[in-house]
């Protein structure tokens, strides 16, 4: 998991930055399949901590998928 965070704020630097590079389709099948499973994980959690932070990376995938198109 540690990996795909990093990857994540990588990416997240770089739209930022004005620079956005083109996300494969497999990678895009990667970050929608990580919503789905923060969206299955959601309806578990405990705490609006939780909740809020698996909000935040689901917003933050999204927007990355959103701006590679």
């Amino acid at each position: 998991m540690e990996k795909f965070e990093q990857l994540r704020y990588n990416v997240l630097d770089k739209i930022e930055g004005g620079i956005l590079m083109a996300l494969s389709q497999e990678v895009k099948e990667k970050l929608q399949k990580r919503i789905e499973e923060l969206k299955k994980r959601m309806q578990y959690d405990a705490n609006d901590l939780d909740y809020e932070t698996h909000l935040h990376q689901m917003r933050e995938l999204q927007k990355l998928i959103n701006k590679s198109k």
